[in-house]
């Protein structure tokens, strides 16, 4: 019997212009079901896609009518810090599904049953380590080890102060991690760097053995056919591999120059999503124009670079801690 699997997203404000394109890749998966609770109305959505009507205020009185305290949510961002409830707070939502998960929209889903499959889902309670997509066993005990030990902060206080604790990602890979639960974490999808200007998969929380061949010098990211590859080239062949998904964290992208709707494969690159207008491999010209390669230095620029403004930013934030 195939598990049932639900995955939830609370989204507040205006959805990106590229909405449809997510909406795509969640109906090329077919077997996963996509709750989505958000303030605005995205229109037409396939029959895998469901669409639940809420807002911040209503959020912030059901989180505390449940949890029986008065909770802290006074923006969208701290929601990250529910999500490890969710299977709690969305419980009747939830009832019918063997799992259930939380995502974000700036990401395009490949073929998730090709990485999270019958049997892995018999041996492990949760998938992925990182917000962007994790996934919980529905059972009562999973839904409740968000209250045990191991993080630095107990939820009362994560849920109760209006500060950012990364509970989504570091709190419960520290709980899971000092219960000795069962997690699945292979890097099977392209999390994206914020360093970069080209597209170049991050190396957080990746040992060494999986850094060598995280990355290529040319290489594009493309959705077609409801998979989501990655063309590059290695000893002059061009070569393709396949991702669970590709999040694409702080970029603004908007509304694609093509039909969205009836695409059938597009490229997702720095510049946004680009139409992809022959089926099959790229050639090695169109992988330099979709995702170009500056070179080595440059690149070690742009790392310093990042690395200043966000020694910037902790200092700027400690500053005005310091005047409150």
């Amino acid at each position: 019997m195939q598990a049932k699997i639900a995955i939830l997203v609370c989204y507040l404000g205006p959805l990106p212009g590229y909405f449809p394109l997510w909406a795509k890749s969640c109906a090329a998966n077919p077997s996963f079901d996509f709750l989505l609770l958000t303030d605005q109305q995205p229109g037409d959505l396939p029959p895998n896609v469901r669409c639940m009507e809420t807002s911040l205020p209503a959020l912030r009185r059901q989180f505390s009518e449940m949890l029986g305290m008065e909770i802290s949510l006074e923006r969208p961002y701290k929601l990250c810090d529910f999500k490890p409830l969710y299977g709690e707070l969305f419980a009747e939502l939830l009832r019918p599904y063997d799992f259930w998960g939380h995502c974000d929209l700036d990401q395009i889903f490949g073929c998730l049953p090709d990485f999270i499959d019958d049997a892995l889902l018999k041996r492990y309670d949760k998938f992925y380590k990182l917000g962007h997509l994790t996934i919980y066993r529905n059972d009562p005990a999973c839904n409740a080890r968000y209250r045990l030990p191991g993080y630095r902060a107990d939820w009362r206080e994560i849920v109760t102060k209006p500060a950012a604790y990364l509970f989504d990602e570091d709190g419960m890979n520290a709980i899971y991690a000092q219960g000795g639960f069962p997690v699945y974490f292979q890097p099977d999808y392209a999390d994206i760097s914020p360093i970069y200007r080209r597209f170049k998969r991050s190396d957080f929380l990746l040992d060494d053995a999986q850094k060598r061949n995280n990355n290529y010098d040319r290489q594009v990211f493309y959705w077609e056919d409801g998979k989501l590859l990655r063309a590059f080239v290695r000893n002059g062949a061009v070569c393709s591999d396949a991702f669970a998904y590709i999040h694409f964290q702080r970029r603004g992208f908007g509304r694609p120059a093509f039909e969205m709707r009836t695409a059938e494969r597009f490229y997702i690159t720095p510049g946004g999503f680009v139409a992809k207008p022959r089926a099959g491999l790229p050639d090695p010209a169109e992988i330099d124009r979709c995702n170009p390669y500056p070179g080595a230095l440059r690149e070690r620029l742009e790392k310093l670079d990042f690395s200043v403004r966000r020694c910037g930013g902790r200092l700027l934030a400690r500053l005005q801690g310091a005047k409150r």
